[in-house]
């Protein structure tokens, strides 16, 4: 290959290869590259211990003849995989190149610059050449590809003095003299693969133990906790002292020993369990700054972030396993297109079932913290409060990243919004819960012997309210609200076989009154829901009506009767005493025992502020 720069290629002969080197003052930003034996792929910016004798720096080219212009022909390998394996790259623009068992032959050209380097051109593409893109070896199609400085490819020659070392390094166990000054000879790839075998088992155990090292490199002891966004499952010393026990065994040639350290941490690292928000439970988003939190809205309003009390219902979301639904309203978030921007803008939609919403992962970002990533590789921004934004390709060194991190909290009380001068509501959670002492629940089931005189005979539940059964729910008399909610604990126990007539969703469901469903014994279903009614003789009470809305409620009971001519479901006891059922029951303040806070929570202890400690209000300071 002649021109300004002139190098006799030796087919075969082992090469480091310097890419965007422009001349003896200008080292470009690339260096020797490197085979990522992890991706397949060629690093081309990796500059650490870029001059090193090891296989993943080493390469060759496969020649295979020359084309009617004088141009050579060859595949390019390198030491680090088989070598029965070269380069293949795809045509596409920035096609990232790999090591298969299907090499491409490329045409070896120079530039017309007067550059050094020698570029690699794709043989069924003139305008198509092997080009450093964004860090890897990829192919470059263009009209000037040719003489672009990330096509020039410097094959610089082994020397002896890259041999010398190996017999009083760490590999002269596993090679001879003769095996060595063989290599020195021919520098071959042959010969150099020689060296390199018959220190395999070494050179694979240190790879291996290397790689696990360099994969738990960023862990601290502030990664582990038992919260969100933190490692579980070990201890970060027990990690900490395990690592340092393979660097120990790193410094020999053991192989034993080496695997034997490895495997010791790697068992050990299996053990970290990432705390992520799973599916089926309800959160809170807060931003960085801890001044706002991810609000509920209304239909297609773009989504905020508003500084609100840590308890607000309005800023709790059911987690789906990918999709956030808004405890207040049962709409799903989802992403927008604004003002042309590309769906950057979160909103909500009122779309259920499996297309409802946009699909959202959880990254941890740093300990307790979290990326929200969604529609693939958009990042949720919050500066403070007011609307949401979002970012692609974001890094710990972008702009405002910690703009880009947010804490999540379980929520442990679910508040349950509740008239306190009527004192009943409908429930239907997904999660299951306990009492306080300020409310009862019950099931029920509809009798519908007469359907011109429906009735719902109810029955009170003394355990919890189980996940996914509707339920009537009683205020106490007497009971405060705190911001219209009373707050039942979340529990991670499951009470089964309870069942009620009263169902619902978590998502809010459009559906007409009344349904006809299409089959020959032609059944009307009609929904009723539960609302509150007023009369001269019995004041308020409450009672089921047929749905006049286009909505059902999320996260609140409803009935479904089929062939009701009644257009009221009264509510009962089993007895069928009294339009609402239930005796009216009196919360007793006095005698009740334990410490609560103003909200009704049980606490295990007095918290700064005013507790209820054994039913009088008492100010802890």
């Amino acid at each position: 290959v002649t021109g300004t720069w002139t190098f006799p290629f030796a087919d075969e002969e082992v090469y480091r290869i310097d890419i965007r080197k422009k001349g003896a003052t200008d080292a470009g930003t690339c260096s020797n590259i490197l085979y990522n034996a992890a991706t397949n792929q060629v690093d081309t910016r990796n500059g650490t211990n870029a001059d090193a004798f090891v296989p993943e720096r080493l390469f060759y080219l496969d020649a295979k003849g020359f084309t009617t212009e004088g141009n050579l022909k060859a595949t390019l390998h390198t030491i680090a995989v088989d070598a029965n394996k070269g380069l293949q790259v795809a045509t596409p623009n920035q096609s990232k190149g790999i090591f298969t068992e299907t090499p491409i032959e490329f045409l070896v050209v120079t530039n017309s610059t007067g550059s050094e380097g020698v570029s690699l051109r794709h043989p069924d593409n003139a305008i198509c050449h092997i080009n450093d893109i964004n860090g890897l070896l990829s192919i470059w199609n263009h009209a000037n590809s040719q003489n672009d400085v990330g096509s020039f490819l410097r094959f610089g020659a082994l020397t002896d003095s890259d041999f010398d070392g190996l017999l009083s390094g760490e590999l002269a166990d596993y090679i001879t003299t003769d095996m060595l000054n063989a290599a020195k000879a021919s520098k071959s790839a042959a010969d150099v693969r020689a060296l390199f075998n018959a220190a395999a088992p070494y050179l694979e155990a240190v790879a291996e133990a290397e790689a696990l090292l360099a994969s738990i490199s960023g862990y601290t002891a502030d990664h582990f906790g038992s919260g969100l966004g933190y490692f579980s499952g070990t201890t970060y010393e027990a990690i900490f002292a395990l690592a340092e026990a393979l660097q120990e065994t790193l410094e020999g040639v053991d192989v034993e020993a080496i695997t034997a350290a490895t495997e010791a941490l790697a068992a050990e690292v299996a053990k970290v369990q990432v705390n992520v928000p799973v599916a089926g439970k309800f959160y809170r988003i807060q931003n960085y700054a801890a001044d706002a939190y991810l609000v509920g809205g209304a239909e297609v309003m773009i989504a905020k972030f508003e500084s609100v009390d840590a308890g607000a219902p309005n800023s709790i979301f059911y987690f789906t396993g990918d999709k956030l639904v808004s405890y207040t309203t049962g709409l799903y978030l989802a992403n927008f297109d604004r003002d042309g921007n590309s769906k950057m803008f979160l909103g909500y939609t009122n779309v259920n079932g499996a297309d409802a919403g946009t699909s959202f992962t959880f990254k941890v970002a740093s300990p307790g913290k979290f990326n929200v990533v969604y529609n693939g590789s958009r990042y949720l921004y919050s500066a403070g409060a007011g609307d949401v934004n979002a970012g692609s390709d974001v890094t710990t060194s972008s702009t405002g990243y910690q703009n880009y991190c947010f804490t999540l909290t379980e929520v442990e009380w679910l508040p349950i919004a509740i008239d306190e001068e009527f004192g009943w509501t409908t429930l239907y959670s997904p999660v299951q819960l306990g009492f306080n002492d300020r409310v009862k629940a019950y099931v029920g089931t509809v009798n519908a012997d007469d359907p011109s005189d429906l009735k719902f005979v109810v029955t009170e539940l003394t355990e919890a309210i189980p996940a996914n059964v509707g339920v009537l729910v009683q205020l106490l008399e007497g009971a405060q609200v705190d911001n219209g909610c009373v707050y039942l604990p979340v529990q991670e126990t499951t009470v089964t076989g309870v069942t009620s007539d009263l169902t619902g969703s978590f998502e809010k469901v459009a559906v007409a009154s009344e349904v006809q469903v299409a089959d020959a014994s032609e059944i009307v279903k009609s929904h009723f829901v539960f609302e509150k009614k007023s009369d001269e003789v019995n004041g308020d009470f409450g009672e089921f009506n047929k749905n006049d809305v286009d909505d059902l409620a999320a996260f609140a009971a409803h009935l479904e009767v089929d062939n009701a001519s009644d257009e009221t479901i009264t509510i009962a006891d089993s007895e069928g005493n009294n339009p609402t059922g239930i005796e009216e029951i009196t919360f007793d303040a006095e005698n009740v025992q334990g410490i609560y806070d103003l909200q009704g929570r049980r606490l295990s202890a007095p918290v700064k502020g005013i507790n209820i400690i054994n039913g009088k209000k008492v100010l802890v300071k």
